[in-house]
């Protein structure tokens, strides 16, 4: 038994480092046949309207900055627009939470 035990201890470790070499070799490399992120590219379509929200949102104008990200949500339906639309819904529950709709601050926090 101990002869079989030091076999074993022997060529574990090579056989060991031949996994993890041919673990290694797989790693990060997204199969031929998907494209590489789950929505591709994203689209500036709305970057604009973005960034004017953005910034009437920092300034405390959540009146003006309502009718862009509603126009956003609107428009951004397209799955290359992904992003977009997750931005525009977290400025949406921004506005709702300044004006004490928690509940549909957290809904739209939460999507």
């Amino acid at each position: 038994m101990a002869v079989q035990g030091e076999r074993v201890r022997r060529w574990l470790p090579g056989v060991l480092l031949v996994i993890a070499l041919w673990l290694m070799a797989g790693c990060g490399q997204a199969p031929a046949d998907e494209a590489p992120g789950l929505f591709g590219a994203d689209s500036t379509s709305f970057r604009a309207e973005l960034d004017s929200a953005r910034a009437l949102l920092g300034q405390g104008d959540i009146a003006r900055a309502e009718p862009l990200v509603r126009a956003i949500l609107a428009g951004a339906v397209a799955p290359d627009m992904v992003r977009q639309r997750a931005l525009a819904i977290g400025y949406l529950g921004n506005i709702m939470q300044r004006r004490n709709l928690l509940d549909s601050a957290a809904n739209c926090h939460r999507a």
